[in-house]
């Protein structure tokens, strides 16, 4: 069996996909709690079987990868304390329905998670470079 995937056809990329790829946007919920989301895009070559010798892989598909920044009151739906933290990080992946979602919700300006919809806010190329070099060590990870 292959050890890396066979040539599948690669899948047609909506084009909304770029605006997430390697971009962040500052979230706004309607209760006035704020955070940021990195992006980022990803062609996925999943193996839902197999080990060492043996492998069987799925047709490619996009992914988008976000990771939100904020206290605890915005990354968790639960926080021990009850109050606002320190920042912390939660990360959103999107695929298939999932994907389709997050593209018509990015063209509305909103951004739905934790079952909250959210003001999507896109950081301009400054803001974007403050926030990289703020967190590079994280988005390297």
């Amino acid at each position: 069996m292959p050890w890396s995937p066979p040539p599948f056809p690669t899948p047609v990329q909506d084009r909304r996909l770029e605006r997430f790829r390697d971009r962040a946007a500052r979230l706004r919920g309607r209760d006035g709690r704020v955070g940021t989301a990195f992006f980022t895009v990803d062609l996925v070559h999943p193996r839902p079987e197999g080990h060492l010798w043996w492998r069987r892989w799925s047709a490619p598909f996009h992914l988008v990868d976000g990771h939100v920044w904020g206290d605890a009151e915005v990354t968790s739906t639960w926080d021990p304390s009850g109050r606002p933290g320190e920042e912390h990080r939660a990360n959103h992946q999107a695929w298939g329905e999932g994907l389709r979602q997050l593209l018509d919700d990015a063209d509305r300006g909103v951004f739905t998670w934790l079952d909250q919809q959210w003001q999507l806010e896109w950081l301009d190329d400054d803001e974007l470079s403050v926030f990289r070099e703020a967190h590079r060590h994280e988005l390297d990870e």
